[in-house]
């Protein structure tokens, strides 16, 4: 019987807990809609991963290239529709935000256009701030492999090999870069802990 409730207990604390980040994220986008950019960013992003299964986190790449090349055809209203098609489901992409950015940009509708690129480097930011990626310690705290792979743009950064390794415990990606202005090679370490990645898992 003790066995049984504490069971049930552990249950309706993991259930409450899934739900209080539910909550968060669903008031963090109605504060980001209602105009308010200075939310907590990488709340937002860990309640969405809390709440969203690994798969559920990342955009269709599909959607991906084609709002790159929709872009390059400067056919922003189509690049706004997939991007808000997205949004729907998954507020904290951030290359769907900064691609409706350049969308917007392109309409000359300069006020939704600084709306995404405050949401891009908001997300951005949140991952890079407070650490540097040079060790594990320092690592960037990532919810997605996408994540990594936007962070390698943002730093300008040429995307090299990509390892797995597990230290103390904690899994990261290490991936060698390449710095386009200097062509040194730079490593940087992603703590996939939140990312729901098998340590197995190579990408």
């Amino acid at each position: 019987m003790k066995r049984q409730i504490i069971l049930l207990l552990v249950m309706a604390i993991c259930a409450f807990s899934a739900h209080a980040q539910a909550s968060n994220y669903d008031q963090l986008v109605t504060k980001l809609k209602g105009g308010d950019t200075n939310i907590d960013f990488k709340l937002l992003r860990f309640s969405f991963a809390e709440k969203t299964p690994p798969e559920g986190r990342v955009a269709d790449v599909k959607l991906q290239t084609q709002m790159a090349t929709l872009l390059n055809e400067k056919k922003f209203k189509d690049v706004v529709k997939i991007a808000e098609g997205i949004h729907k489901s998954n507020f904290v992409d951030m290359n769907s935000h900064i691609m409706a950015a350049m969308a917007y940009q392109g309409m000359s509708d300069a006020k939704k256009a600084k709306f995404h690129e405050s949401v891009y480097l908001g997300l951005v930011n949140s991952v890079l701030k407070d650490s540097d990626g040079n060790t594990p310690k320092t690592a960037y705290h990532v919810i997605s492999v996408a994540e990594e792979y936007v962070l390698l743009n943002a730093l300008e950064l040429k995307r090299g090999t990509q390892a797995v390794e597990t230290v103390d415990g904690s899994t990261y990606h290490v991936l060698t870069a390449t710095d386009p202005a200097t062509n040194q090679p730079v490593k940087l370490y992603f703590n996939i802990e939140k990312a729901g990645i098998k340590p197995e898992t190579k990408n």
